[in-house]
């Protein structure tokens, strides 16, 4: 009896100490694993930590490892890469311009910002510093911030202007000519910036700065009722060529008042190069150039009793002169289409005095919608090849000056892929800026369309006498008469018959040819 008592006390005691032992066991188990779920990621150091964890399992190593294990997250979440948790990508850089890992030492990352404002670091504003393929630490590039990079390669360029104020009556000023030179720097600035109506990156290919504002306290000169005369005394009487050349200057703006009896501006525009060898109709090519060609520019002729949406006009209307030296009117006319007042005919992007879908001039508020392809143009497509577009005047603001401003957003500009006759087309706006040197560039550089007849490249005195031989309107024989000689491509001559004015001694007309 007593040893069937002992047996089952043994029994008893046996399976306490089993069940104590498998208890201690779980127990053991579940914090290791525990341990090591808290600690894999948490810590280079995992091995040793989780041998003090087995050994002395205590909450506050538990609670640590929670806070570690939520850093970790936290960690990967802005870093955008699973199992990156040592790397903490951060903006810094004098413009924000890096994007570096913070916990590294060697060097510094303000050891690595040069502290210098480019174009190129603005592309980098909203983007996303994380950890890119291989682990370390960068932007997270897209097709914005790469069409950013790549505009970046060139800086909008300055227009140098010099203004001069004829104010005949300082106490009957319509509109101050100073807020209208500021009203179109803003036009030229926006006008210039390609297909900025959709996209918002786009950057202005020239801004304007007045570098000289001069004010004459009487009415312009006029000279024989002439313009010719009147730009001439004005820039000899007030030095300007020996300006033009020190300043580089590209442009004169001559604010005027019409209501004071003279000539007033005369032109809206007028060129002056000894690279310009064609002559527009209005004659707002010198002829010869002032300032004996030894440098271009262009003088406009502004309104200050008018607001700056004409002043506008008056530009567009130099681009086109411009870009029909440079260019060959042809291309010019690719550009804006063929129009007879009255017929909307077109399907390109009209020119300064019709929209695409206008039928008399300045119909800038047509509320007609017509079809186009000026957002895309291309001169090498046609109406029946191109993807025609239907707008009225909403697309621009039904304005003239949203007109002009939206016509001139789509000419060619810069990184433009367009070509014409195997050739890149250069940017028409490139040319508003260091005539020039842009004249000389784009004919060095033969990758470039520019219609190389039209430049009087061999440098031709453009003030020589000569003889023609030829005939004048009357039938009698031209000799000895003041004309300029100009050399077409392969070396055909043409000579141009002037006339002198009789206080200056200067061609008054501009020569026919």
């Amino acid at each position: 009896m007593l040893l069937e008592i002992v047996k089952k006390r043994q029994s008893i005691y046996i399976l306490l100490v089993s069940l104590a032992i498998a208890v201690l066991s779980f127990l053991t188990i579940h914090g290791i694993s525990t341990s090591v779920s808290n600690f894999t990621d948490s810590s280079p150091n995992t091995q040793t930590e989780l041998q003090d964890t087995t050994d002395k399992p205590s909450r506050e190593d538990l609670k640590d490892s929670q806070e570690s294990l939520k850093s970790a997250i936290i960690k990967q979440t802005t870093t955008e890469q699973p199992g990156a948790a040592a790397v903490n990508c951060q903006v810094k850089g004098c413009n924000n311009e890096l994007c570096i890992d913070v916990n590294q030492t060697d060097p510094l990352p303000n050891q690595l910002s040069s502290c210098s404002s480019t174009e190129a670091n603005k592309c980098y504003v909203g983007a996303t510093c994380a950890v890119q393929a291989g682990g370390k630490c960068g932007w997270s590039v897209n097709a914005t911030i790469n069409r950013c990079l790549a505009d970046s390669n060139f800086a909008t360029q300055t227009t140098r202007v010099i203004q001069i104020k004829f104010i005949s009556d300082p106490n009957d000023i319509p509109h101050d000519p100073d807020s209208l030179s500021s009203e179109l720097r803003n036009y030229i600035q926006d006008a210039s910036t390609f297909h900025k109506y959709k996209d918002t990156l786009s950057k202005p290919a020239v801004n304007v700065e007045i570098v000289e504002n001069l004010t004459v306290n009487h009415a312009m000169t006029n000279v024989e009722n002439y313009w010719y005369g009147g730009y001439y005394q004005m820039i000899q009487e007030m030095g300007l060529c020996q300006k033009i050349k020190d300043e580089k200057i590209d442009q004169v703006w001559m604010w005027v008042d019409p209501r004071d009896g003279t000539a007033s501006p005369g032109l809206e525009y007028s060129i002056s190069s000894k690279f310009s060898l064609k002559n527009n109709g209005d004659g707002s090519n010198a002829k010869p150039p002032f300032c004996n060609g030894e440098v271009s520019f262009a003088i406009m002729g502004f309104d200050y009793t008018r607001t700056s949406d004409l002043a506008l006009h008056s530009f567009g209307h130099y681009m086109e002169s411009m870009v029909s030296i440079v260019e060959n009117p042809d291309l010019l006319s690719k550009y804006e289409g063929d129009f007879d007042s009255g017929i909307q005919g077109r399907y390109q992007c009209g020119d300064v005095h019709f929209p695409p879908n206008g039928t008399t001039d300045y119909d800038y508020a047509n509320s007609t919608a017509k079809p186009t392809y000026c957002e895309n143009w291309d001169p090498n497509l046609d109406q029946n090849s191109a993807v025609l577009q239907s707008y009225n005047c909403s697309r621009w603001g039904c304005s003239q000056q949203g007109y002009l401003t939206w016509w001139m957003q789509n000419m060619p500009n810069f990184n433009s892929p367009l070509t014409y006759q195997g050739r890149k087309i250069p940017s028409w706006w490139d040319f508003t800026v260091g005539f020039d040197e842009k004249i000389k560039k784009y004919n060095l550089d033969t990758s470039f369309y520019a219609d190389n007849n039209a430049y009087n490249l061999n440098n031709v005195d453009l003030n020589s006498n000569c003889s023609c031989n030829t005939l004048d309107q009357f039938g009698q024989p031209i000799t000895l008469n003041q004309c300029w000689q100009s050399i077409y491509g392969a070396g055909a001559t043409t000579c141009y018959q002037c006339v002198k004015d009789t206080m200056y001694q200067v061609p008054m007309f501009f020569c026919d040819n």
